[in-house]
């Protein structure tokens, strides 16, 4: 068990260095709550990265829906957010950054484009098949775990969003961080940088992890798995 728990730990932390070193967007769309019903008031999200010396003024369309404006400050990211009424049937939303001018109104063109697009509408319960199972309570089985995977599917999707939006807060802190950063200087034959605090790398590695936990539904209930394993082994160990 230990092994294989430190092949999963491993795993995590792989996944957090390819991360890092790959190109990780600093912008997403998310709908949140996840868990709305239809009808229910939402908030549709989109992260904006401003990677620009100066601060913008940026206008954010939502297709078929709304925009929405804020002021991002230089080397910052911003979620900028509109509210809906949830669908009743999915419905493409696409985030489009239409404007960006500075504080003299000159327009930012790099910062002009598309964000990103999601699925919007209501959550989809997890059916378990029950036709092949013949024996005795099958059907109380099914209508049992049935809702508790919803459940469990709609918690590892919050989390996925929560955690990624968290991820891509993170990599804005660094990414400004890191273009902010004087060149190294000397003096007093010392050579100095300013990289920030090491919690904000920390941060994250953290977030990275967690977003792709959440975000992979395999490596997700494989975790789950080993962890009530885990839990099992040392119940049993505790009563003999």
């Amino acid at each position: 068990m230990k092994k294989i728990l430190s092949v999963v730990i491993i795993f995590l932390s792989l996944t957090t260095v390819v991360s890092a070193a790959a190109t990780v967007p600093n912008t997403s769309v998310w709908f949140t709550p996840s868990t709305a019903k239809v009808g229910e008031t939402i908030a549709l999200n989109a992260l904006v990265y401003n990677n620009q010396s100066v601060d913008a003024t940026v206008v954010v369309a939502f297709s078929n829906v709304s925009s929405a404006t804020a002021l991002i400050p230089a080397q910052t990211a911003k979620t900028v957010s509109v509210s809906w009424k949830l669908p009743a049937k999915n419905t493409s939303v696409t985030a489009t950054v239409t404007s960006a001018v500075d504080k003299n109104k000159k327009s930012i063109p790099s910062l002009v484009g598309l964000i990103g697009t999601i699925d919007v509408g209501p959550s989809v319960d997890i059916i378990v098949p029950t036709s092949n199972l013949s024996f005795p309570g099958s059907t109380v089985i099914s209508k049992w775990i049935t809702p508790l995977l919803s459940n469990i599917e709609a918690y590892r999707s919050k989390q996925a969003i929560y955690f990624s939006a968290e991820r891509d807060h993170a990599k804005a802190a660094v990414d400004a961080v890191i273009v902010a950063a004087p060149v190294a200087t000397v003096q007093n034959g010392l050579s100095s940088k300013v990289l920030g605090s090491p919690m904000i790398y920390i941060s994250y590695a953290v977030d990275s992890s967690l977003a792709t936990l959440f975000n992979s539904v395999a490596l997700f209930y494989i975790v789950c798995i080993l962890i009530v394993l885990f839990v099992l082994r040392f119940i049993v160990n505790l009563i003999f």
